[in-house]
C-alpha cells in the first residue's frame, strides 16, 4: 500500500449482528507505518473489521484491524498490511 491508494474497506457483521450496516466502506490510504499499519480513510466499523482492505485492482492489500476516535487526533483506521501477514504465515 502506499499513500494516495484508493481503498475499500470489505466485511460482514458477526454472530449476533441483526442489520449488515456500513460493511463495505472507501477511502484511500493516508499512510503506512512501518510497513506494517495501512492508515486508511475507509472507516473500518464493527461491520468490517477482520475483512480484507482491497484497492482499485480488486487485489487485497491489508486485513482491516480497528479504528481509534480521539479529540486531538480524529478517527485514525487501521488495517495490518497484507505482506506482514504473509511473512507471518511463512514462519508458521
Amino acid at each position: 500500500a502506499s499513500p494516495g491508494e484508493w481503498t475499500m474497506a470489505i466485511g460482514n457483521p458477526g454472530p449476533g449482528e441483526e442489520i449488515l450496516y456500513n460493511a463495505t466502506t472507501f477511502g484511500q490510504i493516508v499512510a503506512v507505518e512501518n510497513k506494517f499499519w495501512n492508515y486508511t480513510s475507509a472507516v473500518v466499523n464493527p461491520g468490517n473489521s477482520g475483512g480484507p482492505l482491497v484497492n482499485s485492482f480488486g487485489q487485497v492489500i491489508g486485513v482491516n484491524t480497528l479504528h481509534t476516535v480521539s479529540g486531538d487526533d480524529g478517527i485514525w483506521n487501521w488495517a495490518v498490511d497484507v505482506d506482514v501477514l504473509c511473512e507471518k504465515i511463512r514462519e508458521c
